[in-house]
């Protein structure tokens, strides 16, 4: 049984005959649905909110969906072609062709291709090559338009001449 179900089944918010028929369904209402008395019988609403809110944020639930209306008009008016090295997981290194644009402050705009590309920006060996420069990024965030992700947006940590490593 999940945190959060835990808590909302001892908070005795839901009637008991509505666990049965949950339980008789098959879905997860624990083994035990008698609520316990664990939590004081009390409980206001804020303090069940509390707890259900410190559910959701370490379970990792909370997504924060950035938007930069700007951010289209940046990358087409800067946009270049370039080349980014991604080194996976298992060590092996790929290369894609990419068009890239900056924003005022310098960072790249890359458009968005897959999950768990952030990751990949930020571990200090894959790296942009832009004009026979490389840029290694200290950190990359996902932009979105409504619900899809559009670009990522990477700080550049270090620039360094292509052919060279400190």
């Amino acid at each position: 049984m999940s945190q959060l179900t835990d808590i909302i089944i001892k908070s005795g918010i839901i009637p008991q005959n509505v666990l049965s028929e949950v339980k008789r369904w098959g879905l997860p209402a624990g083994e035990d649905i008698q609520p316990p008395n664990e939590l004081e019988p009390d409980m206001s609403v804020q303090q069940l909110c509390n707890k259900i809110d410190e559910g959701v944020q370490s379970q990792g639930y909370i997504l924060t969906r950035e938007t930069d209306l700007e951010a289209v008009k940046q990358y087409l008016e800067t946009m270049t072609p370039a080349t980014l090295h991604l080194v996976m997981e298992d060590e092996k290194a790929s290369n894609f062709t990419v068009h890239v644009g900056r924003n005022p402050v310098g960072e790249f705009i890359i458009p968005w291709r897959s999950d768990n590309i952030t990751d990949l920006l930020t571990d200090g060996q894959s790296y942009l090559k832009v004009d026979k420069e490389k840029y290694y990024f200290s950190s990359a965030r996902e932009l979105f338009y409504g619900q899809n992700k559009a670009f990522i947006v990477c700080t550049p940590s270090t620039k360094e001449p292509d052919g060279h490593r400190q």
